[in-house]
């Protein structure tokens, strides 16, 4: 580890321990973070809406990342209609919950947004909040891409990892994700780097499950896919999976919203070519900036390994399992 990463590491402690010191709990809500040790990529949107699924009364806390309206604090949906806001105001994780169905609130302060909109909510589900203990964590769980191996964990500033491996014995519970993309050798190696900090019984596996594009194209079509996500090769994998063949894609930076023009040049560069984008990069979409009749949603979902959903479930939502 060299300075920098020295110097970031002890400045994200420091912080970390002042917001200890202020941190608040809640008594008739089971506060569950859902988080990793890396800036995104891991899998933490699916992983939360399987949680939120199979809960009673969930209430997913979101910081808004880039809304204008994370400041002040929002409720996008009370899991009822549809959200009223739109991806620059609340983000574009927020969309993808509230159009599921599920209740979302978004904002910076934590324990304001409990406050205010989690009375009537008996789970509540706090996004990317590992590295944020200003609320008290009933439950601790925390992703790892698989595909990562630890040798390759650099911290910031010279790598995308906010914390070392160590800062799993804080851990609760540790999803690796995108194992199906990796060799079973290469995922019992990184199990036994983390059973060095986690118990083996806490450790599960994961992979993102494609369930096909909306709306439906013929398999075997030659499509084009765009994204603004933090790891795209999970993306194209999944198309090529479902028995698409890429001609043509476009990468853009995570949370990106798209310009027409940016559209409108992958549409009229490829005039016949049917395009592909993510759920996420949907909802970040200006109705009339592209044309409906060739652009296709990839559906996923996150699948538990190994037959041990019922366990992971119960492990990480405990009474606030729906029976």
């Amino acid at each position: 580890m060299g300075p920098l990463e020295r110097l970031y590491l002890f400045l994200h402690r420091r912080r970390f321990a002042g917001r200890l010191r202020d941190q608040v709990r809640f008594e008739g809500q089971r506060v569950v973070s859902v988080g990793n040790l890396s800036a995104g990529g891991t899998g933490k949107t699916p992983a939360t809406m399987l949680l939120a699924r199979h809960a009673v009364r969930p209430l997913v806390l979101l910081r808004g990342y880039r809304g204008s309206a994370s400041k002040e604090g929002a409720l996008v949906s009370d899991g009822g209609a549809g959200p009223a806001l739109d991806a620059s105001r609340v983000g574009d994780e927020a969309l993808l919950f509230a159009r599921a169905g599920f209740p979302v609130a978004i904002g910076r302060d934590r324990a304001a947004l409990i406050r205010r909109f989690a009375a009537d909510r008996d789970l509540v589900l706090l996004d990317d909040a590992f590295q944020n203990p200003s609320v008290f964590h009933d439950h601790e769980l925390v992703l790892l891409d698989a595909r990562v191996s630890p040798d390759h964990m650099r911290l910031f500033p010279f790598g995308r990892f906010r914390e070392p491996l160590s800062a799993l014995e804080r851990a609760s519970t540790v999803l690796f994700t995108h194992c199906d993309r990796i060799t079973e050798q290469e995922v019992r190696a990184l199990q036994t780097r983390v059973e060095t900090y986690v118990r083996p019984d806490a450790i599960f596996r994961s992979r993102h499950r494609a369930l096909g594009l909306e709306p439906e194209l013929a398999a075997g079509s030659a499509v084009g896919v765009f994204s603004g996500i933090g790891r795209a090769d999970g993306f194209h994998q999944a198309v090529v999976a479902l028995g698409y063949r890429i001609q043509a894609q476009r990468q853009f930076k995570d949370h990106h919203f798209f310009t027409q023009r940016e559209l409108g040049d992958l549409f009229e560069r490829n005039p016949e070519l049917p395009w592909v984008c993510t759920a996420k990069d949907f909802v970040r979409l200006k109705a009339g900036s592209y044309p409906p009749e060739r652009l296709h949603v990839l559906e996923i979902e996150l699948e538990i390994l190994g037959d041990r959903e019922d366990g992971f479930l119960e492990r990480v939502l405990g009474p606030a399992r729906r029976r």
